[in-house]
């Protein structure tokens, strides 16, 4: 995803200037954005995205952000092709850690890999300066609430069958074996 933007600009908080009452995030993307984001994520139009987040401080040096993020998205019908416009409420609950701090996720000796438990809670994210860009991080939290299939209300796929040969009149592939082991059973 494409990072320079006006939203990735105001997305930008400051670690020194987040305090225990909590910092204040608050958002609307502008159309240039819109734009971006609608075809970075292969949507047909964004017509609005907004954030009301707050970031408050966690453990020592780390700063957990949380909020909510509302979206309007038109997208094709996987069924019919025709645009659908959906609204979207994505809550966001993300922690992040200075990359040196020992509760940020370790890199193998051996490897340049993750080692992260599936079943376990979303390691911290780390950063490495003095602020946090949360631009990608939203734009995450929108591809994964995002629909990847979506269809209308009552709109399915019908079934065709393309078989070349009717299913009438259709043998069995083991419909020999059985005859055959009817004619060794008679036979004995």
């Amino acid at each position: 995803m494409t990072s320079g933007s006006d939203l990735h600009k105001r997305l930008r908080i400051p670690v020194g200037r987040v305090s225990a009452s909590g910092l204040p995030i608050d958002f609307d993307a502008g159309a240039a954005d819109l734009e971006r984001i609608a075809n970075d994520l292969s949507l047909t139009a964004m017509r609005r995205l907004s954030g009301s987040l707050t970031a408050t401080p966690w453990q020592k040096a780390g700063v957990h952000v949380t909020g909510t993020l509302k979206t309007t998205v038109v997208q094709e019908s996987v069924v019919t092709l025709e645009p659908i416009e959906t609204d979207y409420d994505v809550d966001f609950d993300m922690i992040f850690v200075p990359e040196h701090s020992r509760l940020a996720p370790k890199k193998a000796d051996f490897e340049d890999e993750l080692f992260v438990d599936p079943e376990g809670e979303e390691p911290p994210e780390p950063f490495s300066s003095d602020h946090i860009d949360l631009g990608p991080y939203v734009e995450e939290q929108l591809v994964l609430a995002i629909d990847p299939y979506p269809r209308r209300e009552g709109e399915s796929f019908q079934t065709i069958d393309t078989d070349p040969e009717p299913e009438a009149g259709k043998k069995s592939p083991f419909a020999d074996l059985a005859a055959l082991r009817k004619q060794q059973d008679g036979e004995n």
